[in-house]
């Protein structure tokens, strides 16, 4: 099978794993958090927001109804991508930008702040300082899918175990953390906020009657790509061997039998 990459396709192939994900219980105390609030827009910082895939949700869940919404990312194609009207009662505002960069030089304060499936690619002992210090008091976050270092390909392999240690630690050398979950438990009270409830997002993927929901199968063959693009010139199993681990993966996807399971945390609280 032959694919054109694309990372907007990604992030919006994602929008049905992510929604089976999400920790209900953890949205919940958000969405319960926001009820106090009075009328006026509420305004909402998110981090890394691609293609607006998480605004729609807010607000197709009714969790938010009406919000000032500041949509950072670095990512210009995403952006690009981003739906030409807003959801109804929201007023959006995406900006190209660094997240650190921004909140460096924005002159303003949030209500709530928004980070989803991007913490892991940052350094949060420096980051979450800064990010408070934009924060209104009484601000709420919300932290969602935040990779906790343990992922599954099955049917499973013997090279699997050598591939996905290689790969996870291929996070750690770049800003951020493969084990981000976890150290959210210890990170977040040590910047000065509070958690006010935590549970598990995994991602869980597989096929009914050999077909994939949506366009997850688009999904699971960018997760292979991404692992082939980052271990194929130094590939910790002999380069044929795992040349064919990452044929034989995409030829797993396209039968429809391949599953993945990859371990999230989500996290609500208050910034200070």
């Amino acid at each position: 099978m032959s694919l054109q990459y694309s990372y907007p396709r990604y992030l919006e192939a994602k929008r049905s794993v992510d929604d089976r994900a999400l920790n209900h219980g953890v949205l919940q105390s958000v969405r319960d958090s926001l009820a106090t609030r009075g009328a006026a827009p509420l305004r909402v910082l998110e981090i890394g927001g691609g293609t607006g895939s998480m605004v729609r949700r807010l607000a197709a869940w009714d969790v938010l109804k009406n919000a000032d919404y500041t949509l950072v990312d670095r990512d210009e194609e995403s952006l690009a991508a981003l739906p030409e009207r807003a959801p109804e009662g929201f007023a959006l505002r995406p900006i190209h930008s660094d997240i650190t960069q921004f909140l460096e030089t924005v002159d303003e304060h949030f209500d709530l702040v928004i980070a989803h499936a991007v913490l892991d690619l940052i350094d949060l002992e420096e980051f979450l300082p800064l990010l408070w210090s934009r924060c209104a008091d009484g601000a709420r976050y919300w932290f969602t899918i935040n990779f906790d270092g343990e992922s599954v390909f099955m049917p499973q392999r013997p090279q699997d175990a050598a591939i996905w240690q290689a790969y996870h630690a291929s996070m750690n050398r770049r800003p951020g953390s493969c084990h981000a979950g976890r150290k959210l438990f210890g990170q977040l009270p040590g910047s000065g906020a509070r958690i006010d409830v935590a549970g598990s997002s995994d991602w869980v993927v597989h096929a009914n009657d050999g077909a994939y929901q949506q366009d997850e199968a688009y999904f699971l063959h960018h997760i292979v790509y991404t692992i082939d693009n980052e271990l194929r010139r130094t590939p910790p199993v002999e380069s044929s061997v795992f040349a064919r681990w990452i044929v034989e993966r995409h030829e797993q996807i396209d039968r429809g039998e391949m599953v993945y399971i990859a371990h999230q945390l989500d996290f609500a609280g208050s910034c200070r």
